[in-house]
């Protein structure tokens, strides 16, 4: 299958799942906060936060392993392919097994990190149960790399998608008639094993070749290094996705971790939407850079036509959702669960941001700039946990998130500076990257500025209908936005280009 079809077929299933999966989440948090509360969410949360610093025993593993497949898959050397993935379940049964013993050490803490609430054998059964799905994972799920890597995780997407579904009907089922929490979360480890095993199966059947044997000493050690520096980015993925709630559990309340999950369930869910449509960039790009003999431009041109596809996506689903997310949370959780605006707009800035700024990131990743990936993302974390807590004192909730938001940029700017050196280009060529997104950034800006007029012109007060026609409203608005501001730039043409070439 060729490489525009693969690209098709995963963007399609990643937004197929999702969208298939967001109504369930839905209505799953709603119960949540209807028979569990609000309080139990910010447990869960937090404790959640807590078990993936484990995770970080994972250390750039799989980025390591999918890396090293891109060449023996398109060289078909089965030999090569079936001691990589011995080596990634070897190690990918030490991190589980680091998970539970990393649990077991942690547990003492947790009447210092969750403040505010009462931490009793039942908390405890809930930590030590979170631990069990996150270690289950690990155990179960090595073969998904060889089909990322393969670029069919289309694959791997509706395995997902349709045990999910049927689980999640489960999960509101134990919600709704058990209210236990202990056994919604047994509910996720009997997920866990279940989509694992049929990938497995899958897996066994798609490559035959496969078999388990002992690891090869050697081919962990040609790694090793590669996965030092991907620690880095390990950490980094840790902090910016797990330690803002540990530092609002500390030094706010744990009750805050909740009321900010009624908001970061829509944010991260239209992050989720985003990426999964562009998750397959890594090994397309991976693909590109291993095989093609025109290196320098065809690079190019795929990054920037990867840059401006996620810019678009984003703009065209963050600016409705910025100016409606009040109105949903207020209407749909209630007003009790409101926080204040500045602190939603800070919010939705980082999720702009970790989205625009992710193509350099997967980009220098394919590449195998794994060191220099390593440094800003180690920087990125050490600068986010310092500012995070420092502003915190002051701006709690608000202060957290500055702190993300500025370790971000920081992230950025150092990573598109080695995008820039990976691509052979000069000092003019990295400030022009940065007067694009500048240009970008303002235009997204512009955007938010008349979709929020429009909202509040609208004399409607039902909340469905005026949900429904601010949001079609935003998206029509955007796109005409950016139509007009980028109809005459190179990105535009390359866009145009790739959708219309036949292959």
């Amino acid at each position: 299958m060729n490489t525009k079809k693969l690209a098709v077929m995963n963007a399609s299933s990643g937004l197929l799942s999702q969208f298939a999966l967001i109504g369930l989440q839905f209505v799953q948090r709603k119960l949540f906060l209807d028979f569990l509360g609000v309080e139990l969410i910010g447990i869960s949360g937090t404790i959640t936060s807590i078990v993936a610093a484990a995770s970080l025993a994972e250390g750039g593993v799989q980025s390591a392993i999918i890396y090293n497949l891109y060449a023996p898959l398109q060289n078909r050397d089965t030999e090569k392919i079936n001691k990589l993935l011995n080596v990634y379940r070897y190690l990918f049964q030490l991190v589980g097994t680091a998970i539970i013993g990393f649990s077991v050490l942690v547990s003492p803490l947790l009447p210092r990190i969750l403040t505010g609430i009462e931490v009793n054998w039942v908390v405890y059964l809930y930590f030590f149960l979170s631990a069990a799905s996150s270690a289950a994972s690990y155990f179960l799920s090595y073969k998904r790399a060889l089909i990322a890597a393969d670029r069919s995780e289309y694959i791997t997407r509706m395995v997902d998608l349709f045990c999910n579904l049927g689980f999640y009907v489960v999960r509101i089922a134990i919600i709704v008639f058990l209210k236990s929490y202990a056994a919604f979360l047994i509910s996720g480890i009997l997920m866990t094993v279940t989509t694992n095993t049929i990938v497995h199966f899958i897996c066994k059947k798609r490559y035959p070749f496969l078999k388990a044997e002992k690891h090869d000493k050697a081919c962990l050690r040609e790694m090793l290094p590669q996965m030092r520096e991907l620690f880095g980015g390990a950490v980094a993925a840790y902090v910016f996705r797990s330690s803002d709630n540990i530092v609002i559990s500390k030094m706010v309340n744990t009750l805050s971790v909740g009321l900010l999950a009624s908001y970061t369930l829509v944010t991260r869910n239209l992050k989720d939407v985003i990426l999964s449509i562009f998750t397959s960039a890594g090994p397309m790009l991976g693909n590109i850079i291993t095989v093609s003999s025109e290196k320098d431009d065809k690079r190019r041109d795929a990054f920037n036509l990867y840059s401006m596809g996620i810019y678009v996506l984003a703009a065209v689903l963050t600016v409705p959702e910025l100016v409606l997310l009040d109105f949903f949370v207020e209407n749909v959780w209630g007003a009790a669960y409101l926080l204040p605006r500045a602190t939603v707009v800070l919010l939705v800035l980082d999720q702009y941001l970790t989205l625009v700024q992710d193509p350099c990131g997967v980009y220098i990743i394919a590449d195998g700039q794994f060191r220099q990936c390593k440094h800003a993302d180690t920087a990125a974390a050490v600068i986010n946990i310092v500012t995070s807590v420092l502003l915190a004192w002051k701006y709690q909730i608000a202060g957290v998130l500055m702190g993300t938001i500025i370790s971000r940029s920081v992230q950025w700017i150092m990573k598109s500076y080695y995008l820039n050196l990976s691509l052979n280009g000069n000092w003019q060529s990295y400030l022009l990257y940065w007067v694009k997104n500048i240009y970008k950034f303002a235009v997204f800006c512009a955007c938010i500025v008349i979709v929020e007029m429009i909202f509040n012109i609208i004399p409607i007060d039902t909340f469905i209908v005026k949900f429904v026609l601010v949001g079609i409203c935003g998206v029509a608005v955007t796109l005409v936005m950016l139509c007009a501001c980028f109809w005459f730039t190179n990105d535009r043409k390359l866009i145009q280009h790739y959708l219309i070439k036949r292959r």
